[in-house]
């Protein structure tokens, strides 16, 4: 694992601080449906994470084999640099068709997104 082109691992642990501290003024109803749930993150070339959120922390792993997330979210590294600088939402790169998912995830892809880029656009 080359650590100086990792960018998830450094991605999430910036959401995740910024979510301590910042990420409770951002909820709503439509939004909070991504609470208490299980996120997977996965760059080609880089170990897969897993995220949880809660109202006031958020968690990261490295996923496992028993591991079952609400929503996984594959891109590759450029789209996941855009999205942690905040230029991008997690949205903008499936609508572009680079990012597919199972339709069942998509409420759980949305609130997320809408979450990081937010996070990520707020100024501190």
């Amino acid at each position: 694992m080359d650590t100086q082109t990792d960018v998830l691992r450094p991605g999430l642990e910036k959401f995740t601080t910024r979510w301590t501290t910042d990420g409770q003024q951002l909820l709503s109803k439509r939004l909070e449906g991504a609470i208490l749930r299980n996120f997977c993150f996965e760059c080609p070339g880089e170990k897969s994470l897993l995220l949880r959120l809660e109202r006031t922390s958020a968690s990261l792993r490295e996923m496992e084999a028993l591991d079952t997330p609400h929503a996984t979210f594959r891109m590759s590294r450029n789209d996941w640099t855009q999205v942690f600088s905040g230029s991008w939402s997690i949205m903008s790169v499936v609508l572009g068709g680079r990012a597919p998912f199972p339709k069942h995830e998509r409420r759980f892809v949305m609130q997320l997104s809408m979450l990081m880029q937010s996070l990520f656009l707020l100024e501190s």
